[in-house]
Parts: structure tokens; C-alpha cells; sequence
């Protein structure tokens, strides 16, 4: 049987994804169909078949537009399972995106979806010179993430702690 003889005969279905917008499906499912990040690669801009199949996703460096684009391709991804691009949107996001301001809504994004490698690199950013510890837990964005979600936050302080006294030896107590 071939695979679409159960569908002869049959009415077109139309698809409803209401969780994203048009522009980040779009993204996705060129994600899925040419295994490509890459928005201006060779893949994805309609060129011939030859092209396209020299393009391979390792050698796609361009990143996503911006950080708010990255976590609706995250979270897209998660949503349908596609492993290596929840993957690649987190390393993105650690790459570009990670800084003071962003710290507390990527570990809540981490913390959701599920993201280790995001969650790692959050609270080893916590206790690395670009953020001291004590920097990060007087930010106001951190001191809320306390009232609203005290066990993520204990939870994030705790591992960036550990980290801080696993890599130099540091006690956070005695953080200068």
C-alpha cells in the first residue's frame, strides 16, 4: 500500500497552530525540512536542489534575530519534540543573549522547558565575572524572582554557589 492511498478521496485539512505566530512556524518548519537555522543560507532561500543540498546544519553559523525569536523557536520546538533545534536555540541564547538584564527570564525559560545546557550556563553566569553572585541577587529582577518563585531561585542561587566553590574554591559567603 502506498503511504498516501488512505488519503485519496479525502477532504484537505487545514492545520491550526495557535500557540506561535505565523513567522516563527515558518521558521520552524524550514528548520525541519532543510535541518538549517540559517535564515540566509542556501537552504532556505529557494535556490537549486545542488545548493541546497551542500548546506549542511553544522555549517549555518547566523543566529535567529533576536532573543525574543529565539525562545519562541525554543519553546516551538519543545512543543513538537525537535531535540537538536531546543538545543541550538539554547546555545544561541547563552551565546547572544545571556546578560544581566536577561539572567532571570532565561532561567525561568531554562527551569519550563526544560533546558540544561541553558540552566547550566545561567548560574554559571551568576557566579562569573560578567555578574558576581551578589551583583545577581541584588538585580530587582532577581529580588522578584525570589517573592514570585522562591524555589526556582533558591534552586538557581544554590547551583551557582556550588559552581562558584567547585571552579575557584570560593566560599559565596566570603565573596568580595
Amino acid at each position: 500500500m502506498q503511504l498516501f492511498e488512505a488519503f485519496e478521496g479525502k477532504k484537505a485539512a487545514v492545520v491550526r497552530e495557535d500557540d506561535f505566530t505565523p513567522a516563527t512556524m515558518e521558521r520552524f518548519l524550514l528548520c525541519l525540512s532543510h535541518g538549517c537555522v540559517e535564515l540566509d543560507c542556501v537552504c532556505n532561500s529557494g535556490s537549486s536542489q545542488e545548493a541546497q543540498s551542500s548546506c549542511r546544519a553544522a555549517s549555518c553559523v547566523a543566529k535567529v534575530a533576536s532573543q525574543d525569536d529565539a525562545i519562541s523557536l525554543l519553546k516551538c520546538a519543545d512543543k513538537y519534540g525537535v531535540e537538536w533545534l531546543k538545543e541550538w536555540c539554547e546555545t544561541d541564547l547563552v551565546q547572544r543573549h545571556l546578560t544581566k538584564q536577561s539572567l532571570v527570564l532565561l532561567l525561568q525559560l531554562a527551569s519550563q522547558y526544560n533546558c540544561h545546557v541553558l540552566w547550566r550556563e545561567c548560574t554559571k553566569f551568576m557566579g562569573g565575572a560578567k555578574c558576581r553572585l551578589s551583583t545577581c541577587l541584588a538585580l530587582p529582577a532577581f529580588v522578584q524572582l525570589f517573592k514570585d518563585l522562591p524555589e526556582l531561585a533558591t534552586k538557581a542561587t544554590a547551583e551557582a554557589a556550588k559552581q562558584l566553590e567547585e571552579d575557584f574554591g570560593v566560599d559565596p559567603d566570603e565573596e568580595a
